[in-house]
């Protein structure tokens, strides 16, 4: 129905490539109607509240002007639940969003050049239960890799990263 209205609509007169000016009724865009707004009364939000469990915080600055600020999130029974992630930068600002992984973000930054970043969590090696795979493509920084791994509890070992020095860990986790 809608391509038999479009199709009877006269042609296009264009001036130049870019500059075509149509009018068309909103009916023809929109065969059941505008559409609605509904507006539902005023809430007010629920207070914070305090969860039980327990977070690991990892800072990794990667370069000068990227830096991702990950925090593991672990139940009251010490279990693993979640993890988020967020990115700080002197290039673009991410607002102090913590982003929730699988992330796929592109964007350019002040300069207008792109920025690509990729985070997800995948298995982990013995003895970790899982590990954070990046791809980050950004002005001055190249990283495609795991930049840590964690365990799937708290009283697990140490999270294993690619920016600090592996003897905290001892040998029986090497």
């Amino acid at each position: 129905m809608l391509s038999r209205r479009l199709s009877a609509m006269p042609p296009l007169r264009c001036k130049a490539r870019r500059q075509c000016r149509m009018s068309v009724a909103i009916s023809a865009l929109y065969a059941g109607g505008p559409g609605v707004v509904n507006v539902y009364p005023v809430r007010a939000m629920p207070v914070p509240q305090v969860v039980p469990g327990n977070t690991v915080r990892l800072d990794w600055t990667a370069s000068a002007d990227y830096r991702f600020v990950c925090q593991l999130v672990y139940n009251s029974s010490g279990s693993f639940e979640t993890l988020v992630c967020e990115i700080r930068s002197k290039k673009v600002d991410f607002y102090g969003n913590n982003y929730f992984l699988p992330l796929a973000l592109q964007t350019q930054d002040a300069s207008k050049q792109d920025v690509r970043i990729q985070m997800k969590v995948v298995a982990g090696s013995s003895p970790y239960a899982g590990a954070v795979w990046c791809r980050i493509y950004v002005p001055g920084f190249i990283f495609e890799g795991n930049a840590f791994e964690f365990s799937a509890v708290y009283e697990g070992p140490p999270p294993f990263t690619i920016w600090q020095p592996s003897e905290s860990l001892g040998d029986e986790y090497l």
